[in-house]
C-alpha cells in the first residue's frame, strides 16, 4: 500500500512540474520582448513583431552592410536616429519650411527597415511622432508623413534647446537637427543647455539659409557634440 502511495505522490509531483514548464513557455514572449513593447505613435498604439536580443542580435545585419539614412544627400550612419526640426515663424519664410518638410518625408520613405526612428518638431513646444524611436517598418513610415502633413505647421519662436534635449533623453544613435538658427526661447544659453544635456551622442546640424551668427551657432552645436555642420541653401 505505501508502494502505490509513493508512486501516486511521484506521478502527481511530474505531473505538477510538467504543468509549470508549460505554463512558463507558453507566457515565455512576455518577457522576451523588451524593446518592443507597444509604443505609441501619432496618438495609437503600435505593435512591432518581437526582435530576439535587441538590435545587436546575431540575425540583424551588421551596421555596415545597412543602407544609412540620408537627410539632403548625406549618409548619417547610425542604427537610431532622431529628427529634430525646427517650425518657428521664421522657417516659413522663403519656403524653407516646405523644402525642410520634403526633405524629411523623403528621408524617412528611403530608411532601411531595420533603422529605428523619430521625429520631433518644435517651435516654443515640442511634439513627438512617438515615445521612442522605433522600426521603419512600412506601417511607421505611413504613419510619420501622416504625422508630418498633421503636425508641422507655422510655430512662434525658436526653442532649440527643449526640442534637442528631448531628442537625447531618447538615447539615439544620433540627432538630425534641421533649423534656421536664432534660438530664442525659452531666453537662454541654448548652446549650453544641449552640451549639459548630451551623454556622446553626434548632433548633425543642418543649417537652412543660416547665416552670420546663426550660422556659427549651429557649427558650435554640431562641434560640441562630435558632429557635422552641413549648410543648406
Amino acid at each position: 500500500m505505501s508502494r502505490v502511495l509513493r508512486r501516486d505522490h511521484l506521478f502527481a509531483a511530474l505531473l505538477l512540474i510538467g504543468l509549470i514548464v508549460w505554463v512558463v513557455w507558453l507566457f515565455r514572449p512576455a518577457y522576451a520582448v523588451g524593446n518592443d513593447l507597444p509604443v505609441t505613435v501619432g496618438g495609437r498604439h503600435v505593435q512591432h513583431p518581437p526582435t530576439r536580443g535587441g538590435s545587436h542580435s546575431p540575425s540583424s545585419p551588421p551596421l555596415s552592410d545597412v543602407p544609412a539614412p540620408t537627410f539632403y544627400g548625406e549618409e548619417i550612419r547610425a542604427g537610431s536616429i532622431v529628427y529634430v526640426v525646427d517650425r518657428s515663424g521664421s522657417m516659413w519664410e522663403w519656403d524653407r519650411a516646405e523644402d525642410a518638410k520634403r526633405e524629411l518625408i523623403t528621408s524617412i520613405t528611403a530608411l532601411n527597415s531595420s533603422i529605428r526612428f523619430n521625429i520631433l518638431v518644435f517651435d516654443c513646444t515640442v511634439a513627438n511622432f512617438a515615445d521612442k524611436p522605433l522600426r521603419a517598418s512600412a506601417e511607421s513610415k505611413s504613419a510619420a508623413v501622416k504625422w508630418i502633413n498633421t503636425n508641422f505647421r507655422m510655430g512662434g519662436g525658436t526653442g532649440s534647446a527643449p526640442g534637442v534635449v528631448s531628442a537625447l533623453a531618447q538615447v539615439p544613435d544620433a540627432v538630425i537637427l534641421l533649423t534656421d538658427g536664432a534660438p530664442n526661447c525659452p531666453q537662454d544659453d541654448h548652446r549650453r543647455l544641449i552640451r549639459a544635456a548630451n551623454t556622446g551622442i553626434p548632433i548633425h546640424v543642418f543649417g537652412i539659409h543660416a547665416t552670420g551668427s546663426y550660422r556659427a551657432w549651429c557649427q558650435g552645436v554640431a562641434a560640441d557634440s562630435g558632429g557635422t555642420f552641413y549648410e543648406v541653401s
